[in-house]
């Protein structure tokens, strides 16, 4: 019997409910691949490539401020925003204190720059003068560039001393150095 046949004698409501009754499981695989399609198109052009990863360390900076710093660098790009982001570390913790309070999350922290070190995701870090020296002698980076001088400083409202300063194995070597020159 073909389906025609079936339902020759029945309403468009019993005819929903009869392909119902026989379809619901290939109608409900049929939107959920749907909705996967959908998911990974969506994805796919809504991907925007990272020009700059950025970590600071011993530094509590706001969005604010951290927002005023990036967005500059952003901008002078081809394409802007809606094609490049920065991804931007907070809260990280360096430290070799190991009677402190902070120890477990000190630990954590560096645990987790280590591993975005070696995995090259970090191309600027932003950190106390003490952390840049220590991270001058452990090869992470070879030089500090101080920011004390900047008007980026003065409007952040730090009170000590911060450097920049760029990751020895970061692939964007080059678009780090003009982000750290773009800092005013």
């Amino acid at each position: 019997m073909t389906f025609r046949q079936a339902t020759a004698h029945l309403n468009r409501r019993e005819k929903a409910g009869y392909i119902w009754d026989y379809y619901k499981l290939p109608i409900f695989a049929a939107v959920i691949a749907i909705c996967i399609v959908l998911s990974f198109l969506v994805h796919a052009l809504t991907k925007k490539d990272t020009a700059l990863s950025i970590a600071f360390i011993n530094i509590s900076m706001s969005a604010d401020s951290i927002d005023a710093l990036t967005s500059p660098y952003i901008k002078s790009l081809p394409g802007g925003a809606k094609k490049y982001e920065i991804p931007v570390q907070r809260f990280i913790l360096s430290s070799d204190a190991s009677d402190s309070d902070t120890y477990e999350y000190s630990y954590a922290s560096s645990v987790k720059l280590l591993a975005m070190i070696t995995a090259r995701d970090l191309d600027v870090v932003f950190m106390s003068t003490d952390c840049a020296e220590d991270f001058i002698k452990k090869g992470y980076i070879k030089e500090s560039i101080p920011l004390e001088d900047t008007d980026f400083f003065r409007k952040s409202g730090l009170s000590a001393p911060i450097c920049a300063g760029i990751i020895d194995n970061s692939e964007r070597k080059k678009q780090a150095e003009a982000f750290i020159r773009g800092i005013k």
